[in-house]
């Protein structure tokens, strides 16, 4: 981005910003959860939450900063991260010796560092999610391949997004819900101020949330009515429901609800991923063409389907991956987990 930014005041879209006519945001679309929502309460204004409006008072004003600027003060936050939070570093070490074993140490060590940094920088950018026009989210956020979409819709099919934690999932969430009707899973935070802040950032426009114990059946109305499934499919939820499938050369467990997803929803599977370009200086989605395989029929079979395609979107920037997350935790055969320091 050759310009310098302007900040936003505020979530209203100016004339400039309107959407092209091929945007497919509904002024009837479906409630955004299913149950109530996380809403604004008057105990988030008190004393004990300040550090949190501070953050993010902190965070918009950083919006005035040139993004050259702001890259330079991310990576900043992402040294001293990965230097100082030993715990998530550890993880991140063991993820990319396990996954990357063709890499030297010092190749891992760097390939870690730059992690750091895209989840900081990621950081930075959430405000923007929240009350960037509609205008300066589009610019932020390229995205190639909403053709396999609307193929599969002409053909009668539905879609299913498959995705993984990178660390700009949340910006390429809001640039997909920018042009698609979609549909995920949300994952209440643990802090009730962050739970409304973000729920109301990823429901800012045509994106519908359904609780993970919920169940399937919100999801498969959704999707056979038309909205796009943003399926992210690579956390480790434990033993129960899963199966062990590769990834990276290692058993992996993986949740096998993607095969029966997509044969109820008649659906085709899509791979997705987004990273932030750094030369260009804005985020990248890409969606690959959907998978050639027969859903439904073997979960084991899923299973490695999906690893492999998620392998697949990984590969486009290895080093915006999620390596910090716990996705070996758990082990087949009463194997230890690899995070314990020995």
């Amino acid at each position: 981005m050759g310009k310098s930014e302007q900040p936003d005041g505020d979530s209203r879209q100016s004339a400039g910003d309107e959407p092209p006519r091929d945007a497919t945001i509904r002024m009837d679309r479906p409630p955004a959860l299913v149950g109530a929502p996380p809403g604004f309460r008057r105990e988030f204004l008190h004393p004990r939450h300040w550090p949190f409006w501070l953050l993010l008072g902190g965070l918009l004003l950083l919006a005035l900063v040139p993004r050259r600027l702001r890259d330079a003060l991310t990576d900043g936050v992402g040294y001293l991260t990965y230097r100082y939070n030993t715990k998530r570093a550890y993880c991140a070490s063991v993820n990319l010796a396990w996954c990357l074993p063709r890499l030297s140490e010092a190749e891992r060590e760097r390939l870690a560092l730059r992690h750091f940094q895209a989840q900081a920088r990621a950081m930075f950018d959430i405000p923007l999610l929240r009350f960037a026009s509609i205008g300066r989210l589009r610019r932020l956020n390229d995205v190639e391949g909403i053709e396999h979409v609307e193929q599969a819709h002409r053909q009668g099919r539905s879609v299913i997004l498959l995705c993984g934690h990178s660390s700009a999932l949340d910006v390429g969430g809001m640039a997909l819900s920018i042009r698609l009707r979609t549909i995920s899973v949300f994952n209440p935070f643990k802090s009730a101020i962050a739970d409304w802040f973000m729920f109301s950032a990823r429901t800012r426009f045509d994106m519908q949330l359904a609780r993970r114990d919920d169940g399937l059946r919100s999801l498969i109305r959704a999707v056979r009515d038309g909205a796009v499934l943003v399926h992210i499919a690579d956390e480790d939820l434990g033993a129960e429901r899963t199966v062990f499938a590769e990834f990276f050369g290692q058993q992996k467990a993986t949740v096998p609800v993607l095969g029966r997803l997509a044969k109820m929803c008649n659906a085709v599977v899509i791979p997705c991923y987004t990273w932030y370009d750094r030369r260009a200086r804005h985020y990248r989605g890409k969606l690959l063409p959907a998978l050639d395989h027969t859903w439904g029929e073997d979960i084991a079979v899923d299973a490695r389907i999906m690893n492999r395609a998620l392998q697949q979107t990984i590969e486009l920037c290895p080093e915006q991956y999620m390596w910090s997350m716990h996705i070996f935790k758990t082990r087949p055969d009463g194997e230890p987990s690899p995070y314990d320091r020995r």
